[in-house]
């Protein structure tokens, strides 16, 4: 099972700051590891590369995004097991610039 609860904020025209909580023990498959979190710009008309960002605790910056734009954005949790399935997505927006 994907972790549960994400949660995205804008914190400025470039930067998101992201939170979220492990996955239910029953969905876990062992002792949470790392987490591995996927975002592109939500952009229907310019597909973007993915990007990929690894941490190791519940909540994650994300820097240097295009301002004013969405992005979409899942998660999901690693053991020693492996990978585990990623969230539905999320998208969540950059601020205007000067916010």
């Amino acid at each position: 099972m994907p972790p549960a609860a994400l949660v995205c904020l804008p914190t400025s025209s470039q930067s998101l700051q992201l939170t979220w909580e492990d996955p239910p023990i029953e969905g876990r498959n062992g002792i949470v590891t790392s987490y591995k979190v996927r975002y592109h710009l939500d952009e229907a008309m310019q597909p973007s590369g993915v990007e990929v960002k690894v941490s190791n605790v519940k909540s994650t910056p994300l820097h240097g995004l295009r301002r004013w734009a969405n992005y979409s954005i899942s998660i999901l949790a690693a053991t020693v097991a492996g990978d585990g399935v990623y969230s539905k997505p999320l998208i969540c927006s950059t601020d205007e610039d000067g916010n």
